[in-house]
């Protein structure tokens, strides 16, 4: 995994003079704040949103040349991580990169007022951690169904049920969509194969090669050895073609699915010619007449009325020691905190990458 860390970035810029300018007072509070919730507010400011948009897109390119420089045979799928506030951010830079746009979808693109610089390179997959990005485009106004990265970079909106700060994405895109999330299965000792061995060997502690002069080492959590740096956690393999990006803000690790949950297919050559936004209807798929249907037809095509016909939102099962923290600040805090020692994640995103049905 390789970092893309933006925090500390933003905040050269502005810490002197926000220190300053703070009171002495309630100083964990006030930490909270210029620390973390600052980040939004820089986000939406039209001058320091285009640093950071400058600042994690020159990051992106850099890391992939450097990448495909250390791995020249490299033909494997490339994932982004975007934690948090990174979600939105990678999420702008995608949808940035696309072309020939509707009159509607030049109208969503233009209420964020920055100019992205060219991505050298498609994700395949974009997952977003505890991101509030569907709460930020509710803040700006801007409607997923026809502002959204293109549709062959599959994206999911992973998140723990108690993180404050993390946001449902699909009633966004249907409004009368009620399911439920889709909870993700946990991971279960097996005997995999391929690079599933490697998820494996990691949570039982094995270590993992890294390359990183400005990082250290530590054992997380669930027997996990990765490099830590200031705003995310990097964990190389040259040994399987698959690279994972993660847009991280400077954010330590502190303290039975009803639905399928089996990989999105690759989309076909027809599904490429259908743009994922219908440019005739304010949905983004087909409408179906249900008085035409018979009731298998109806329970088989209407199960999953999203765009592309598959699901978005994944919850998390929280640890049951949780249910034993009575405040709900402190249960917020470690909930948003946990993404990176969750070992249900990281197995879900694994078999995402390797093609595993689970």
């Amino acid at each position: 995994m390789i970092p893309i860390e933006w925090h500390r970035h933003i905040h050269s810029e502005t810490d002197e003079w926000v220190h300053r300018v703070m009171p002495k007072n309630i100083p964990t509070v006030r930490l909270i704040e210029s620390d973390y919730l600052s980040d939004v507010m820089y986000y939406f400011t039209k001058e320091r949103g285009q640093s950071i948009i400058n600042h994690v897109t020159k990051s992106f390119n850099q890391s992939y040349h450097d990448f495909m420089e250390q791995q020249p045979n490299f033909n494997g799928k490339i994932s982004i991580l975007g934690y948090s506030l990174g979600g939105l951010i990678t999420w702008d830079i995608l949808s940035h990169q696309r072309q020939d746009l509707t009159t509607q979808e030049m109208e969503q693109l233009t209420k964020f007022d920055v100019k992205v610089p060219k991505l050298d390179f498609k994700p395949d997959y974009l997952f977003g951690m505890g991101c509030p990005l569907a709460g930020l485009l509710i803040a700006r106004n801007q409607d997923p169904r026809y502002y959204h990265p293109d549709y062959s970079t599959v994206f999911e909106n992973i998140y723990h049920p108690m993180d404050p700060l993390a946001f449902r994405l699909e009633p966004l895109l249907n409004h009368e969509f009620e399911e439920p999330p889709v909870a993700l299965e946990r991971a279960i000792a097996q005997q995999p194969t391929s690079f599933a061995s490697l998820v494996f060997s990691l949570f039982r502690g094995t270590s993992t090669t890294t390359n990183n002069t400005s990082s250290h080492s530590k054992n997380i959590p669930g027997g996990t050895v990765a490099t830590q740096q200031q705003g995310g956690i990097m964990m190389m393999s040259p040994e399987k073609e698959s690279m994972v990006v993660m847009p991280t803000p400077s954010l330590s690790a502190t303290p039975t699915s009803s639905c399928p949950t089996t990989a999105p297919q690759t989309p076909t050559a027809e599904q490429h010619e259908t743009p994922l936004l219908s440019k005739n209807d304010s949905h983004c798929w087909k409408m179906i007449d249900l008085d035409r249907m018979d009731d298998d037809e109806e329970d088989a095509t209407t199960k999953i009325p999203l765009p592309l016909g598959r699901r978005y939102d994944y919850e998390l099962t929280p640890d049951s020691y949780l249910g034993m923290i009575s405040n709900e600040y402190i249960l917020g805090l470690r909930a948003h905190f946990s993404y990176w020692t969750n070992k249900d994640m990281h197995w879900h995103i694994f078999c995402r990458m390797e093609g595993i049905d689970h």
